[in-house]
């Protein structure tokens, strides 16, 4: 596990885990994109997370991550697993994406390491289940689901379950109600080795748009409104936005998570042209990371330019802990040589030396730069 890596997944995984309001909708709108979740009425916490990232990948071409993973009640931790597996899974795949271009792997990789460094966190003693859609580039459009989150795609007259459940009633293919012991999870991220996740494959032409969602969602499956809502909804804000609030209107048994994708638009619209940068949205604000050192200047006169952002948060947005991880410097993974070695990256260094009370020396060797951490105002809907 890259340094780098590392480091990413810490500071994803405390925004994640920052203080937050009990419910948030959001649009993404360089996307065509949204996100919604919401306690419900019977959960006292929101253990389920979503977001939405986007990057580059070694060749410069852009790609978008939608996940959402929710954390399972009655084991440890289940809000800390949820935000862990998707720290780790956007970390890992901005890793992968800048060391090769088999998209289909940066995914499978993303989901196999989350549920490691879950497992490592709880020993099986808590989990979340995970659904992830990526898109890369021109290519083809992946999508992978572990425990019984889903993802569905719609096309302009249906909307279609094309994930299957991780439980005993998914694996036969029974549909509506299913009892206590059919509805118990097979598997789910952080139970261990071996894994076996979902993962395949959808042409862009083949639907209009991509969901994800948490069971406090989609037990309204069985219902006729639920496809009749999506099928009528006049954006993905809305449409999200409609989906959990029906949730609670029935009840709110769970809490309930969406994100909606639509496909077959452009991912790169305003993207920063910063190296490195990954830009990640929830639905109660936005961050953007670099995740590799700047260029250096090719002429010593002119020094690098910093970068210029406008930082606003609300004051109550991040906790102490997720203050403290935006001073990390993070390293980025290296780019393979034209042998195929890889370099040899240099440790992070936070400021003090080895012997206590001694200040650190300053390297003028030193090329990495403090990661960039900003975030932006909450824009719920």
């Amino acid at each position: 596990m890259s340094l780098g890596r590392s480091n990413l997944q810490t500071q994803l995984t405390a925004w994640f885990m920052r203080r937050t309001p009990s419910g948030g909708v959001r649009r993404v709108v360089p996307i065509a994109a949204a996100l919604a979740t919401d306690v419900g009425e019977i959960r006292r916490e929101n253990q389920d997370r979503v977001a939405i990232a986007r990057g580059r990948d070694r060749l410069g071409r852009p790609f978008a991550i939608a996940a959402l993973a929710d954390g399972i009640g009655g084991m440890q931790q289940g809000a800390e697993c949820a935000a862990l597996a998707l720290g780790s899974l956007f970390a890992t795949i901005a890793s992968e994406a800048r060391a090769s271009i088999d998209s289909r792997q940066w995914l499978l990789r993303g989901i196999h390491q989350a549920n490691n460094d879950v497992h490592a966190r709880v020993h099986g003693e808590g989990g979340a289940t995970i659904s992830v859609a990526l898109i890369s580039g021109n290519g083809p459009i992946h999508w992978a689901s572990v425990g019984d989150s889903r993802v569905y795609v719609s096309d302009a007259s249906s909307l279609k379950q094309v994930s299957v459940d991780d439980t005993i009633a998914g694996q036969l293919g029974r549909v509506g109600e299913a009892g206590f012991n059919q509805s118990k999870l097979i598997q789910f991220i952080g139970i261990g080795e071996p894994l076996e996740a979902s993962v395949s494959d959808l042409a862009p032409q083949e639907s209009t748009a991509i969901f994800l969602t948490t069971d406090g969602v989609h037990f309204l499956d069985s219902t006729p409104w639920f496809g009749q809502l999506v099928k009528h909804a006049p954006d993905p804000g809305v449409c999200v936005r409609r989906l959990v609030e029906l949730s609670r209107w029935c009840g709110g048994p769970d809490n309930a998570t969406a994100a909606m994708l639509s496909l077959g638009a452009a991912i790169d619209d305003g993207m920063p042209n910063i190296d490195g940068c990954l830009e990640v949205w929830d639905p109660f604000g936005e961050l953007q990371v670099i995740v590799a050192p700047l260029r250096p200047s090719t002429s010593p006169s002119q020094p690098l330019a910093p970068v210029a952002a406008k930082p606003a948060p609300a004051p109550d947005v991040l906790p102490p802990e997720a203050v403290a991880e935006a001073s990390v410097e993070v390293e980025a993974p290296q780019e393979a040589t034209a042998a195929g070695a890889t370099k040899k990256g240099r440790s992070v260094r936070k400021g003090k030396s080895a012997a206590k009370g001694q200040p650190a020396e300053k390297s003028q060797e030193r090329t990495t730069v403090p990661q960039l951490l900003i975030e932006f105002p909450n824009k719920t809907n």
